[in-house]
């Protein structure tokens, strides 16, 4: 039986004469190796030898060098026991590769699987978070509507505000928030939110000249150059607005605005008499202060 390390450790030092072919069985190796001494190749081929010999499996070392002595407890014939030893080592080995490459797509399967997973929590958790805040925008709207329906403007404002902290492109907000502005008598920011509602799309023009929330701003010298623009602030008379982060919800079901009158004062009335009644019926519902019913007949009767 030859041993492995020792032929390698022979073709490292003695490889320039061949000793280890000689070792090795292989005769006429080791007398080709003795003739090219003189030249310096069978150095460099004994190095390579060394190198192979110490690299190679125990298995494929036997399969190659030792098999007749291994065969002869086997009836096979010695060229055939020597392939049967080789397609044993090469079987081994392609088991042994495919057995990394299925451990690497399994590795590679879990991978996917796991950012699967994540993905599919976390569009759970978006889900979840839209839901929440579609509800919570719901539950801000009925409030603000119910609070403009009980005459109480400023917490209406207040939570129409709130609204728009969640999602500023709500149409009906900023229109619900303009009337409410024009109730409470603050002409500058009712434009404003009627800019803006009209910016993200509101184009029902009869009803900004004839609600009667708006009544208030209709009457204001700002509102005729705002109407004659197409219902849109001049840019520089738009106040500065802090840069917020845009949250797009998308909601069923739109706020119901307050219901639409006729604008008592938009007509042009005939005569003095019809001004007069007009400024009355204000009052009496409320739009018109008393301070206001009367600085706006002095100028009628001016």
């Amino acid at each position: 039986m030859k041993d492995k390390n020792i032929a390698a450790v022979l073709a490292f030092f003695l490889g320039t004469f061949g000793i280890h072919r000689f070792y090795l069985g292989q005769i006429y190796l080791g007398i080709i190796y003795c003739f090219l001494a003189m030249t310096g190749i069978s150095a460099v081929l004994g190095f390579i030898d060394a190198i192979i010999l110490f690299s190679m499996p125990q298995e494929k070392f036997d399969g190659k060098y030792n098999w007749r002595e291994l065969y002869k407890n086997s009836s096979d014939r010695p060229r055939d026991w020597q392939q049967r030893m080789e397609q044993r080592y090469d079987q081994r080995k392609s088991s042994e590769e495919r057995d990394v490459a299925f451990e690497e797509r399994r590795r590679q399967n879990e991978e996917r699987e796991r950012e699967r997973q994540m993905r599919v929590r976390e569009e759970m958790l978006q889900q979840e978070e839209r839901k929440a805040q579609m509800e919570k925008l719901t539950k801000l709207k009925s409030q603000a509507v119910q609070k403009f329906k009980d005459f109480d403007y400023d917490d209406a404002i207040v939570l129409f505000q709130k609204v728009l902290a969640i999602n500023e492109k709500d149409v009906a907000t900023h229109f619900n928030l303009a009337c409410a502005y024009s109730l409470n008598e603050q002409t500058q920011k009712a434009i404003y939110h009627l800019d803006r509602a009209v910016a993200y799309g509101f184009n029902d023009f009869e009803k900004i000249k004839s609600h009667e929330a708006l009544a208030y701003i209709r009457i204001q010298d700002e509102f005729a150059a705002f109407a004659e623009n197409n219902f849109r602030l001049i840019s520089k008379d738009a106040p500065p607005q802090k840069e917020k982060e845009k949250v797009e919800i998308v909601m069923e079901q739109p706020l119901e605005l307050a219901s639409p009158q006729p604008d008592l004062l938009q007509s042009k009335p005939s005569d003095l008499l019809d001004q007069l009644q007009r400024l009355g019926d204000l009052r009496s519902k409320g739009i018109l202060t008393e301070d206001e019913f009367q600085r706006e007949k002095q100028k009628l009767l001016g």
